[in-house]
This record gives C-alpha cells, sequence and structure tokens, in this order.
C-alpha cells in the first residue's frame, strides 16, 4: 500500500472527488483502498504498482 497526499498546503482538498476514487474499479486503474485525513491532509491509500514511477518514464520517453 502507497500513501499519497493528494491537497498542498493552503490548498483546499476534494474529498468528494477521492471518495469517488475508492469506488473505481478497472483493470488499468490502481486501487484506492481508502481516503482519510491525517494532520488536516486528506490522503490516498493506495496498491502498491511495482515499477518504474512515471516521472521516470516520462523523462524516458522525452529523451526519444
Amino acid at each position: 500500500m502507497a500513501l499519497l497526499q493528494i491537497s498542498e498546503p493552503g490548498m483546499s482538498p476534494a474529498p468528494h472527488e477521492a471518495k469517488l476514487a475508492v469506488r473505481l474499479s478497472h483493470a488499468n486503474i490502481v486501487q484506492v483502498f481508502e481516503v482519510g485525513v491525517w494532520r488536516d491532509e486528506v490522503y490516498l491509500a493506495m496498491e502498491y504498482v511495482h515499477g518504474q514511477d512515471l516521472r521516470i518514464q516520462l523523462r524516458e520517453h522525452a529523451k526519444r
């Protein structure tokens, strides 16, 4: 499981949209297990996907 902060300090979190993500179920979408608030920050507990992160993938693709 991985935690992802979905709100930046000073920004209004979107808890309704985050809770909708929990209901999504598709083979090509990472599963969201839980949405919560910790220290006034909204978080998502998500399925861990082994491999490179998207930033690395995009950087490698841009070099081509």
